[in-house]
């Protein structure tokens, strides 16, 4: 059945604002590296004041203004000054919910990635395994960034997590691949008597350091580098893994939750944070984010997004038992296990 020519121009349509739709990322990833957000909300308002204050060509600035406003980031007035309106408060750093280090990321690094899709869905390579992750050891800038990306995305799941959970008196809390410590942040904010530690590579050690001062968690939060492949420490309650096994093929998934359960005392429990993949996918906005993780995850590490019953297969694999499944944001949950 063939479509008739107003369904055929409005599907070529479509297709094309899908094509193009890559514009939005270099856009306000450009806004971010510039300090445009910061910019304007220091007060620097016309078009003149705002390139002196980034240090950019003002004709130009002004082609990115007016783009970033039919997003819907930016607005400007009667007398010709711009402000931050909508999501693009969201573009500082600092504020709640902010997502300037992801749009900077995406439009960055995670953007060089992307353009290797084809050579990673014809090959199976990740640019993990073309290129390994040593440069976070060695480019503080880009751990950074990465770390405070991987933070902002944390925070609102986090807050979720801690206000839904039950940890026990005086929980003595673990979490594994942490980061920057966002999570173990929201725990210990949310349950007063419970402590914990962050366990990851060292280059997260000084911000999660930092964000437990500035929690006032110094007493109750501590940072241990390790490598969770070699082991992980044990004495704990409750072992956390947020975003962390999809990053990983199925094997490199078992060998964690493995070492994982090595660590775990006979009481202790294990929370897996991540998204659960639906089944069978739909086309929902929900779907899509899911989808495009699952080819992030594919170009960047080499993982996978996977369904609750996937990860209760690896559960399984490991030597653990999955309990019950709690859900959290649209897209994500948590899974508890024991031994």
């Amino acid at each position: 059945m063939s479509a008739t020519p107003e369904t055929a121009a409005e599907e070529r349509e479509r297709l094309l604002r899908l094509v193009n739709a890559g514009w939005t990322t270099q856009a306000i990833g450009a806004a971010v590296r510039l300090g445009l957000p910061m910019a304007l909300a220091e007060g620097a308002r016309d078009v003149d004041a705002l390139a002196a204050a980034t240090t950019t060509h003002a004709p130009s600035l002004r082609r990115l203004l007016e783009a970033l406003a039919t997003l819907g980031l930016v607005a400007v007035d009667e007398r010709g000054s711009w402000f931050l309106v909508g999501a693009g408060r969201l573009l500082l750093p600092e504020v709640g919910g902010s997502l300037a280090a992801w749009a900077e990321f995406c439009a960055g690094a995670s953007w060089d990635a992307w353009r290797r899709l084809d050579d990673s869905v014809r090959t199976g390579a990740s640019q993990r395994r073309r290129q390994g992750f040593a440069h976070l050891d060695d480019d503080a800038a880009a751990a950074a960034l990465f770390n405070r990306a991987m933070r902002d995305l944390t925070a609102p799941i986090a807050a979720v997590f801690a206000e839904r959970i039950d940890l026990g008196p005086n929980a003595r809390v673990i979490d594994v691949g942490g980061g920057e410590g966002e999570l173990l942040a929201g725990l210990l904010l949310r349950h007063p008597q419970a402590t914990g530690r962050v366990f990851d590579l060292a280059h997260a050690a000084d911000a999660a350091t930092r964000r437990f001062a500035e929690g006032g968690l110094t007493a109750r939060a501590s940072f241990v580098a390790g490598d969770f492949f070699a082991a992980v420490p044990g004495n704990a309650d409750v072992y956390l893994l947020k975003s962390v096994l999809h990053d990983w093929d199925d094997d490199d998934a078992v060998r964690i939750l493995r070492s994982v359960a090595a660590a775990m005392a006979p009481l202790a429990r294990l929370f897996i944070l991540e998204r659960l993949r639906p089944e069978p996918a739909g086309s929902s906005p929900i779907d899509r984010a899911i989808a495009r993780s699952d080819l992030n995850m594919l170009i960047a590490t080499g993982g996978r997004e996977r369904s609750e019953v996937t990860y209760r297969q690896l559960l399984e694999a490991s030597g653990l038992r999955a309990q019950r499944t709690l859900a959290l944001m649209p897209g994500y949950g948590s899974i508890e296990a024991s031994l």
